[in-house]
């Protein structure tokens, strides 16, 4: 079992303005790495709230 280290958000939002879609297995490690060094590096605990801009 895969823990990931954000909590998934954004449906609360209407819903013109949030999809969901598929993300190939690799794509998603990578992303999920990167995700964690910068936890690391900015010291992002769990349940610590923090925005992402995309």
């Amino acid at each position: 079992m895969t823990r990931a280290p954000t909590k998934e958000g954004g449906t609360h939002l209407p819903a013109g303005q949030w999809e969901i879609t598929w993300v190939k297995v690799q794509e998603n490690k990578s992303q999920g790495g990167r995700i964690t060094a910068w936890r690391g590096q900015m010291h992002v605990m769990d349940g610590d709230p923090f925005y992402v801009i995309a």
